[in-house]
């Protein structure tokens, strides 16, 4: 099964049909400054904002503050993949966030955003490496998935 799993998975990129797949790493909360959490991080985050900034676009105000990195939209056909990408960021910094949050009391969110292209969706496995790395940062984890239809039906098994 594994090597039929993987002549799939090369035919699938060969064909260059590829799922988007964004990971965001949020930490949320009131009245903290996230240019702090930038400097004890030494990350620079994808985007910030301040509790009652407005949201650009819309007539309404932020409900909270908010530090947020992203890896943007990668191609692939497994999620592990985008995840591993944030878990390589992050890994030596989990002491020193999660010292910050609970200090601010803040949240920490994860949001996977899955963009299923022509009715393939790409794998969504967790293996213990990161499952453990959830618990560690304590993450909310949120899964969005939209689908692209360009030729078939799409569906989600």
């Amino acid at each position: 099964m594994e090597i039929q799993f993987a002549q799939v998975n090369f035919f699938l990129e060969a064909i260059n049909i590829m799922a988007k797949v964004k990971c965001e790493l949020s930490v949320i909360g009131d009245g903290f400054d996230p240019k702090n959490l930038t400097s004890i991080l030494e990350i620079s985050p994808s985007s910030f904002w301040i509790k009652g900034d407005l949201i650009p676009g819309k007539m309404r105000n932020r409900l909270d503050t908010c530090w947020n990195y992203t890896t943007g939209e990668m191609e692939t056909l497994s999620v592990e993949d985008v995840i591993d990408s944030i878990i390589g960021i992050f890994s030596d910094k989990i002491d020193t966030m999660m010292s910050f949050v609970r200090e601010q009391n803040l949240q920490v969110k994860l949001f996977l955003v899955i963009r299923i292209e022509d009715g393939l969706s790409p794998s969504l496995f967790l293996n213990p490496k990161t499952i453990s790395f959830f618990h560690a940062i304590n993450a909310e984890v949120d899964i969005d998935l939209y689908c692209n239809e360009l030729h078939t039906t799409c569906t989600v098994q």
